[in-house]
């Protein structure tokens, strides 16, 4: 809990600040940059209509500055702009802060300069329309050289008012953003296993270094897709389930490259798809399932791309449904100079599918059981040793 105790106008350099203490430490705060909604006029009763007064609160900030939502449900029927500001948008916790969009986006945020950045955290996002609107619609400052951070989102529910009734056409969209950090966030789509939320995440244009963690992403036809020219992106220890694919890797970019670690997905089409170019990248440690009602031909981890190379498959666990379901293909590859190693794969029409692209490759010390065919080597030159199947 956090106790006021007073105003002081007299100490050097706290002058207009109040002393709280939080767990008996004692803290000058400056209340002037922190914009408390209802100070604007805000009610958060999930019945007012509180865009005016976040407007209001909007329209007063300054570099720096806070834009707080105390719990409360806040009505909105424009988007939150938090544009050409190093600002921070918080509330306390997405359980009791929430912001309810009808007919808009949810949040436009927009960097043009090096020394800008914004924080998101602690909040609920959800929509009351079906299908039209971005919750989070970021542009950063698109410049190569770029070394800020940029975008912090943390702590923040993405979802529909009502399951099954609403649900945002995306949750988090990035456009040319370098250095973004995405950590604990639930995006949920509209109701179990159903794809038409489009897009969890989706990064276009030059965004770079995008690190994603802890994430938790529900039934939306692409956990996270990645686009255009983007570049080393990270996805860590996360949770896609009715999706889908989910993870879609369909860059041009020059130098591309992604890492996905210890997630698990349960899906539909795809586990992990990588498209096009990824010329080095890693998907280690992860548990991948196939959705059991699908009747889609299904691919665990795939990386097919003529310009791919260098993509290292380690240590995964690949379980399909080929008894009752469509083709389930654990691990298909028809890029060269790729590594499958140490990966457990179980219940697959087809474990390991190499094609003729797949040239230079390492197959080595994977293991399964029940698959209608272990192993497809069709590759001209690779490498296919001690690999143990029953």
């Amino acid at each position: 809990s956090t106790t006021i105790l007073g105003t002081v106008g007299t100490t050097v350099g706290t002058s207009g600040q109040v002393l709280e203490t939080t767990a008996g430490a004692a803290t000058w705060v400056n209340y002037h940059r922190i914009k408390d909604v209802k100070r604007y006029g805000a009610v958060g009763d999930g019945v007012t209509n509180d865009n005016a007064a976040i407007t209001l609160a909007v329209a007063d900030l300054a570099n720096g500055d806070t834009l707080y939502f105390p719990p409360g449900t806040y009505i909105l029927t424009s988007a939150v702009s938090l544009l050409n500001k190093s600002l921070t948008m918080r509330g306390e916790g997405p359980q009791v802060s929430i912001l309810d969009f009808t007919g808009t986006n949810g949040i436009n945020a927009a960097t043009t300069v090096s020394t800008q950045s914004i924080k998101i955290e602690g909040l609920t996002l959800q929509t009351a329309t079906s299908g039209t609107y971005t919750a989070i619609d970021f542009t950063g400052h698109a410049i190569a050289s770029h070394r800020q951070h940029q975008l912090t989102i943390r702590d923040v529910n993405i979802k529909p008012r009502s399951l099954g009734a609403n649900y945002w056409l995306t949750g988090i969209s990035l456009t040319e953003a370098w250095n973004v950090q995405i950590e604990d966030c639930h995006l949920i789509g509209k109701q179990t296993n159903d794809g038409s939320m489009l897009y969890g995440i989706r990064g276009l244009e030059q965004s770079v270094a995008v690190r994603i963690s802890n994430c938790f992403f529900y039934d939306m036809f692409y956990g996270v897709g990645i686009e255009s020219s983007c570049e080393g992106w990270g996805i860590h220890h996360s949770d896609f389930v009715g999706q889908n694919t989910a993870i879609l890797w369909n860059t041009v970019a020059t130098l591309p490259q992604i890492v996905v670690d210890g997630c698990h997905t349960n899906t539909l089409f795809r586990g992990i798809d990588i498209t096009t170019k990824c010329t080095g990248g890693q998907v280690t440690n992860c548990l991948i399932l196939q959705v059991a009602l699908t009747t889609q031909s299904w691919v665990g981890i795939g990386v097919n791309a003529g310009e791919s190379k260098n993509v290292s498959l380690i240590g995964n666990k690949i379980v399909g449904g080929a008894t009752s379901n469509g083709r389930a293909v654990g691990i298909q590859v028809g890029s060269p100079h790729c590594i499958v190693q140490g990966n457990v794969i179980n219940d697959c029409n087809q474990g390991i599918e190499m094609s003729a692209g797949s040239s230079y490759s390492v197959i080595v010390g994977n293991t399964g059981s029940s698959n209608t065919t272990h192993l497809t080597n069709s590759a001209a030159t690779s490498t296919a040793s001690l690999n143990i199947f029953e």
